[in-house]
């Protein structure tokens, strides 16, 4: 399957199936790409974390907490805040 051809058959995936998708793409990537990447730009002790924060997934997976609707707004509104308040104290 080409890359083009994965792209559209994730696009068309329900949420549901995307947020589960989405969760085991990060944990593939985690302990695949970076774990076994000697030219990480991850220092030692970050690689340890990601190795540490997976097992710790993997045995018990009801730690993880899933990203609703509007966690990326509420991120946005966030970030705008500190930038305002920051710019109020200049």
């Amino acid at each position: 399957m080409s890359l083009k051809e994965l792209e559209k058959q994730v696009q068309l995936l329900p949420k549901a199936d995307l947020r589960k998708f989405t969760e085991w793409f990060d944990l593939f990537r985690e302990a695949h790409l970076l774990a076994e990447d000697a030219a990480c730009d991850l220092e030692a002790a970050q690689q340890e974390d990601v190795l540490r924060r997976q097992a710790e997934y993997l045995s018990d997976p009801s730690l993880a907490t899933s990203w609703d609707d509007g966690f990326f707004d509420h991120l946005r509104q966030h970030m705008a805040d500190v930038r305002a308040q920051k710019a109020a104290s200049r």
